[in-house]
Order: structure tokens, then C-alpha cells, then sequence
């Protein structure tokens, strides 16, 4: 909407998205329309407020998922590259999964030996729809000595707290998604003035 303060602010940093993204040689492409205009379609899409930023993966109009991360274009990039790209990093031994667990302030890393068993396939889909947390694939013998995995399954590990929760139970994409959201933040948050 062109009287929209907002649009006008998103629109220089949409601008800059689509510029890196081409400047990289990404088959990811951005567009915009002005819903104002183009009523019908934004009825289509469920357009209620402006900007909104809608996501068709491999033009999927049916599933278009709704953008809610920030709004400076590197946020747009980084969220754009997590849906499209692999949902999980591949870590190749323990060194790459120790590196992974310590680039951020929680991940998730699934240890599986083969990454093409179900239970594997499962963690991955459930990846795929967790965009704020960064979700790694570990297979090595090295990798489950290291962290002292018994059996395949998958660990989220935090650095503050207990350190590392164990998901628990049969492997489902809705249950990893719950245990995901009720361990990812601290069980005490100081606020101070």
C-alpha cells in the first residue's frame, strides 16, 4: 500500500534482499504488489495488513507461508535461505557437530547413523518448519562418542540451564516441534529496569 509508513520502510530493504540474493546467483526471486491495487489477489492470499510477505516454495501457491521475521534484508535473506535450502546442516564428524553447537545460542541436532531412515526423514520435515532455530544432522561414530549418544535420536542443546535437552518418546514431527518450543528458552528471564 503506498500510504503504508511501514511498506515504505520494508521497501529499501526488500530492494537490497532481492539485490543480494541475485548478486549470488540465488534462483530465489522477489516480487511485490500493491494490494491496494490488486484487491482480489490479496483477498486470495489473505492480505489483512500491510506489508505482509508471503512465501511460495517451488511456486506452490496453494501452501504460501507467511514471513514474520525481521524486516532488515538480511533477516529477509537468512529466512528465505532456511525455506529454501536444506533444513538441517549436514555435520560430517564431531568437530563440524562441536562447531555447530556453538554458533548459536540453542540448536537442535539430530544423530542418526543412516540419514535416510524414517525416523531421520522425520526429523528433517520437522526442521523445515522450525525457521528461528538452527537444525544439524550428525551420523559420525566420532559425533555420538563425543556427545555420548547411546542410540539415535535427537538433542537440543542451549547454552544456558541444563545444556542439553533429550527428546523422549516416538519421533514425530508435531512432538519434536513441542519438545523444540518447551525447551528453547531459559526456565528463569531476568528482567531488570
Amino acid at each position: 500500500a503506498p500510504w503504508c509508513g511501514h511498506c515504505k520502510a520494508l521497501g529499501p530493504e526488500f530492494a537490497k534482499a532481492a539485490g543480494t540474493l541475485k548478486a549470488e546467483g540465488s534462483a530465489i526471486r522477489l516480487g511485490k504488489v500493491d494490494a491496494t491495487e490488486e484487491t482480489e489477489l490479496a483477498k486470495e492470499y489473505g492480505v489483512r495488513g500491510y506489508p505482509t510477505i508471503k512465501f511460495f516454495k517451488d511456486g506452490d501457491a496453494k501452501n504460501a507461508k507467511e514471513y514474520a521475521a525481521g524486516r532488515q534484508a538480511d533477516d529477509i535473506v537468512n529466512w528465505l535461505k532456511k525455506r529454501t535450502g536444506p533444513s538441517a546442516t549436514t555435520l560430517d564428524d564431531a568437530a563440524a557437530t562441536a562447531k555447530f553447537i556453538e554458533s548459536a545460542e540453542v540448536v537442535v541436532v539430530g544423530f542418526f547413523k543412516d540419514v535416510e531412515a524414517e525416523d531421520a526423514k522425520v526429523f528433517l520435515k520437522a526442521a523445515d518448519g522450525i525457521d528461528d532455530i538452527a537444525f544439524g544432522l550428525a551420523s559420525s561414530d566420532d559425533a555420538f562418542t563425543q556427545y555420548e549418544v547411546s542410540k539415535e535420536g535427537v538433542i537440543l542443546f542451549k547454552k544456558f540451564d541444563e545444556g542439553r535437552n533429550v527428546y523422549e518418546g516416538e519421533l514425530s514431527k508435531e512432538g519434536l516441534r513441542k519438545f523444540v518450543k518447551s525447551n528453547e528458552l531459559p526456565l528463569l528471564i531476568e528482567f531488570t529496569e
